[in-house]
């Protein structure tokens, strides 16, 4: 199956293509959505979520196959390594660091 990832600075898909086979026409019910009905989600986390055996067959300016994106997972909570999240992150982690590691 080929899956198609938006990437924003270079402004084009990257292709990726699995093992997996699908004989349908029409895509599974997303299992990985909780609501269709909420407003302001990020395309990232709309998108399915790109396999792990997924293999980086090229690149182009339209999508081809199944929309995707990298997500990446911390413990439970799915995230999206955008630079607002990872600075979120890197201030819990100072904050953590600051007011209970030194203390110790």
């Amino acid at each position: 199956m080929m899956y198609s990832v938006w990437d924003h600075a270079a402004r084009t898909y990257h292709y990726y293509k699995t093992s997996e086979r699908n004989g349908s026409t029409s895509a599974p019910k997303p299992a990985h959505l909780r609501s269709a009905g909420k407003l302001g989600i990020s395309p990232e986390r709309a998108a399915w979520p790109l396999p792990s055996d997924a293999k980086l067959v090229g690149s182009g300016k339209y999508p081809k196959g199944m929309i995707a994106s990298r997500q990446s997972s911390l413990g439970f909570i799915p995230i999206d390594l955008s630079p607002v999240n990872l600075l979120v992150l890197g201030a819990l982690g100072y904050l953590f660091y600051k007011h209970v590691w030194e203390k110790r």
